[in-house]
């Protein structure tokens, strides 16, 4: 016999032996214990902020805030001058809230309060989004907020914004100065037309 069957022979007899250890192995469960539930509008977007305690949840056209361990009301807000919120993202004490415009076709807003106490308070920054920001987000580390706009167009097709991303870097905490980037979608043709690379 080869030295090659010999060695194939060998890698598949360790490997049998590691597969039926690993079987051997109790599989590790995930267990859940509800803490509440939460009946009414619906929440579509929920951010949790462990530091503050409490829950931001889209509803209608605001933020609603939970606290995290009984659910219990703390309070609502909005974004003011525009046409409602779409998503709330909450990191190193920050909560960013998407909100559209009150005409969906224009730009939308990305909102930053203090996530110890939105409600109530004006926001730290705003800062200026694609139409209809959609979907907020933060990277890992806190430093950027991604920003997805939907770019919906109106009843009657006479206007359809393109759907863009952005990305806003922080600078001097986000009271301050921030760099848009806006990578849009132009380069990829409408839907049963193929796209170009």
């Amino acid at each position: 016999m080869s030295a090659k069957f010999h060695r194939r022979t060998i890698a598949a007899v360790a490997l049998s032996s590691l597969l039926g250890t690993v079987a051997a192995h109790a599989v590790p469960t995930l267990e859940f214990t509800q803490l509440w539930t939460q009946s009414g509008d619906g929440s579509e977007i929920v951010a949790i902020d462990q530091a503050s305690g409490c829950v931001f949840n889209t509803f209608g056209d605001g933020v609603e805030i939970r606290d995290i361990n009984t659910g219990a009301l703390i309070g609502t807000f909005t974004v003011p001058d525009t046409g409602g919120v779409n998503s709330v993202a909450v990191s190193n004490g920050i909560l960013a809230v998407a909100a559209e415009a009150n005409v969906k076709q224009e730009p939308g807003v990305v909102a930053f309060f203090n996530a110890g106490a939105p409600a109530g308070s004006a926001a730290i920054n705003t800062v200026t989004a694609g139409a209809l920001p959609d979907m907020v987000t933060f990277t890992p580390d806190g430093k950027k907020v991604l920003v997805a706009n939907e770019g919906e167009p109106n009843d009657a097709y006479t206007v359809d914004p393109e759907g863009t991303n952005h990305q806003h870097h922080r600078y001097l905490g986000w009271c301050g100065q921030c760099e848009r980037q806006q990578p849009g979608f132009h380069r990829i043709q409408r839907f049963g037309r193929g796209h170009r690379g």
